[in-house]
Protein backbone atom coordinates (compact mmCIF):
# COMPACT_ATOMS: atom_id res chain seq x y z
CA UNK A 1 0.00 0.00 0.00
CA UNK A 2 1.37 3.43 -0.99
CA UNK A 3 1.70 5.89 1.91
CA UNK A 4 2.29 9.64 1.68
CA UNK A 5 3.12 11.83 4.68
CA UNK A 6 1.31 15.17 4.31
CA UNK A 7 0.59 18.13 6.54
CA UNK A 8 -2.99 18.43 5.31
CA UNK A 9 -5.53 16.46 3.27
CA UNK A 10 -8.48 18.51 2.03
CA UNK A 11 -11.47 16.44 0.94
CA UNK A 12 -13.61 18.31 -1.56
CA UNK A 13 -12.68 20.73 -4.33
CA UNK A 14 -15.54 23.18 -3.94
CA UNK A 15 -15.15 26.81 -2.84
CA UNK A 16 -14.32 25.85 0.77
CA UNK A 17 -11.81 23.20 -0.29
CA UNK A 18 -10.14 25.53 -2.78
CA UNK A 19 -9.99 28.29 -0.16
CA UNK A 20 -8.34 25.83 2.23
CA UNK A 21 -5.88 24.84 -0.52
CA UNK A 22 -5.01 28.51 -1.12
CA UNK A 23 -4.38 29.17 2.58
CA UNK A 24 -2.45 25.91 2.97
CA UNK A 25 -0.21 26.85 0.05
CA UNK A 26 0.37 30.32 1.47
CA UNK A 27 1.26 28.70 4.80
CA UNK A 28 3.73 26.43 2.96
CA UNK A 29 2.00 23.24 4.11
CA UNK A 30 2.45 20.02 2.18
CA UNK A 31 -1.21 19.52 1.26
CA UNK A 32 -3.38 17.81 -1.30
CA UNK A 33 -6.98 18.55 -2.25
CA UNK A 34 -9.02 15.49 -3.25
CA UNK A 35 -12.09 15.84 -5.45
CA UNK A 36 -14.25 13.09 -6.92
CA UNK A 37 -15.53 14.59 -10.16
CA UNK A 38 -14.77 18.20 -11.06
CA UNK A 39 -13.09 21.07 -9.26
CA UNK A 40 -15.77 23.55 -8.23
CA UNK A 41 -18.02 21.27 -6.19
CA UNK A 42 -21.68 22.26 -6.22
CA UNK A 43 -20.84 25.39 -8.23
CA UNK A 44 -20.80 23.03 -11.19
CA UNK A 45 -24.52 22.36 -10.72
CA UNK A 46 -25.53 25.92 -11.62
CA UNK A 47 -24.66 28.51 -14.22
CA UNK A 48 -24.93 31.76 -12.25
CA UNK A 49 -23.78 32.74 -8.77
CA UNK A 50 -25.39 35.76 -7.11
CA UNK A 51 -24.59 35.21 -3.46
CA UNK A 52 -20.84 34.67 -3.17
CA UNK A 53 -19.14 37.17 -0.81
CA UNK A 54 -17.45 39.96 -2.72
CA UNK A 55 -18.81 38.79 -6.06
CA UNK A 56 -22.20 40.36 -6.80
CA UNK A 57 -22.79 38.26 -9.93
CA UNK A 58 -20.59 35.66 -11.64
CA UNK A 59 -20.70 32.77 -14.02
CA UNK A 60 -20.27 29.64 -11.86
CA UNK A 61 -17.83 27.97 -14.25
CA UNK A 62 -15.66 31.10 -14.48
CA UNK A 63 -15.66 31.50 -10.70
CA UNK A 64 -14.67 27.85 -10.13
CA UNK A 65 -11.97 28.11 -12.81
CA UNK A 66 -10.56 31.32 -11.28
CA UNK A 67 -10.45 29.69 -7.83
CA UNK A 68 -8.73 26.60 -9.24
CA UNK A 69 -6.22 28.73 -11.17
CA UNK A 70 -5.38 30.79 -8.08
CA UNK A 71 -4.83 27.66 -5.98
CA UNK A 72 -2.61 26.09 -8.66
CA UNK A 73 -0.64 29.34 -9.14
CA UNK A 74 0.19 29.26 -5.43
CA UNK A 75 1.42 25.67 -5.69
CA UNK A 76 -1.62 23.73 -4.47
CA UNK A 77 -1.94 20.07 -5.46
CA UNK A 78 -5.39 19.00 -6.64
CA UNK A 79 -6.11 15.35 -7.40
CA UNK A 80 -9.25 14.05 -9.10
CA UNK A 81 -10.11 10.58 -7.87
CA UNK A 82 -13.39 9.05 -9.08
CA UNK A 83 -13.03 6.35 -6.41
CA UNK A 84 -13.97 8.85 -3.69
CA UNK A 85 -17.55 8.19 -2.64
CA UNK A 86 -20.23 9.84 -0.58
CA UNK A 87 -20.54 7.58 2.46
CA UNK A 88 -24.05 8.92 3.09
CA UNK A 89 -25.34 6.99 0.07
CA UNK A 90 -26.52 3.55 1.20
CA UNK A 91 -24.94 0.56 -0.47
CA UNK A 92 -21.92 2.48 -1.77
CA UNK A 93 -18.53 1.21 -0.64
CA UNK A 94 -15.23 2.98 -1.30
CA UNK A 95 -12.60 1.22 -3.35
CA UNK A 96 -9.17 0.70 -1.80
CA UNK A 97 -6.93 3.70 -2.37
CA UNK A 98 -3.47 4.77 -1.26
CA UNK A 99 -3.25 5.71 2.40
CA UNK A 100 -2.67 9.39 3.08
CA UNK A 101 -1.50 10.41 6.53
CA UNK A 102 -1.89 14.00 7.66
CA UNK A 103 -1.56 15.95 10.87
CA UNK A 104 -4.87 17.68 10.10
CA UNK A 105 -7.85 16.63 7.98
CA UNK A 106 -10.54 19.01 6.75
CA UNK A 107 -13.78 17.40 5.59
CA UNK A 108 -16.75 19.05 4.04
CA UNK A 109 -20.08 18.18 5.56
CA UNK A 110 -23.40 18.64 3.85
CA UNK A 111 -25.92 19.06 6.60
CA UNK A 112 -29.27 20.66 6.36
CA UNK A 113 -29.63 23.88 8.28
CA UNK A 114 -31.13 23.30 11.69
CA UNK A 115 -33.49 25.68 13.28
CA UNK A 116 -32.37 26.65 16.79
CA UNK A 117 -34.59 25.35 19.54
CA UNK A 118 -36.83 27.94 21.17
CA UNK A 119 -35.82 28.79 24.74
CA UNK A 120 -37.93 26.99 27.34
CA UNK A 121 -40.42 28.90 29.36
CA UNK A 122 -41.54 31.25 26.61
Amino acid sequence: MDTQQLDLVIVGGGPAGLSAAIYASRSMLDAVTLEREAVGGQLMLTSDVDNYPGVPHANAFDLADAMRAQALDLGARIELDPRLVDRARPGVRPLPRPRRDARLRVRRRHRSARRPAAPRGI
